[in-house]
């Protein structure tokens, strides 16, 4: 979402600045909107973005769940209870149409389901929170790329050499969610450049748990590949 051309629409050219000096500008449901994202782990930085969204410019479905107090009530319970503690302002923040998913106890329901049967067929226990939290896009994913995201996993347990039920497998979609909403050609791609990386570590499995954000980053491989050879040539 480019919240820099929200604020320019909802706030002025002045965009953030206008935000923080234009108080005079704020509706009725504004501060008790705020108060609510605050109160569920929001910061004001977040809190202020998830109010941008249910500015009065945004005359979609997306911006009158976030100007309806009651609703962003129900996504915060929904989205705590539902999906292991998960944030829904974590969550709204980085996909504000999830917000739509969140607000029906449901139709959440029945995402984690699909989500969980489709993308992530590990049968290892794994933290939903920050699956979602880390690829929010899940939740109101179709089914088509669910079952993309669950090739996905197939291929990066058979490069790891681990089973479904390796609880390396559910600490690397926790770390790096977006795993599983990248193209399986490129995530066994960047695995083959890890691998000769990991020859120091106990198993490449090992490896690619503790620089899990390197597997869809290409920055992350890049450094990670310089810090390994420096690595060596101290040793040397």
């Amino acid at each position: 979402m480019d919240y820099k051309q929200d604020d320019v629409k909802a706030y002025g050219e002045w965009g953030s600045d206008g935000i923080r000096q234009g108080a005079f500008q704020s509706e009725d449901w504004e501060d008790a909107a705020r108060a609510l994202w605050l109160a569920n782990g929001a910061n004001e930085v977040k809190a202020m973005r998830l109010i941008i969204c249910g500015s009065k410019h945004r005359r979609d479905r997306v911006g009158e769940i976030f100007r309806d107090v009651e609703v962003i009530e129900r996504m915060c319970e929904n989205a705590f209870r539902l999906l292991d503690g998960a944030r829904a302002c974590a969550i709204c923040h980085r996909r504000p149409e999830a917000g739509l998913v969140l607000c029906d106890a449901r139709r959440c329901i029945s995402a984690v389901v699909r989500v969980r049967s489709l993308a992530l067929p590990i049968k290892g226990t794994l933290d939903m929170a920050k699956v979602v939290e880390g690829a929010p896009e899940l939740l109101d994913a179709d089914d088509d790329t669910l079952s993309l995201a669950g090739k996905t996993v197939r291929i990066l347990a058979t490069t790891l050499g681990v089973e479904m039920d390796d609880e390396r497998l559910g600490e690397i979609l926790e770390t790096s969610p977006m795993i599983l909403l990248a193209d399986a050609a490129d995530v066994e791609a960047a695995l083959e450049q890890m691998l000769p990386l990991s020859r120091n570590f106990p198993s490449f499995a090992s490896f690619v748990v503790d620089n899990a954000e390197a597997v869809i980053d290409s920055y992350c491989r890049s450094t990670l590949a310089q810090t390994m050879s420096m690595r060596k040539s101290y040793r040397v």
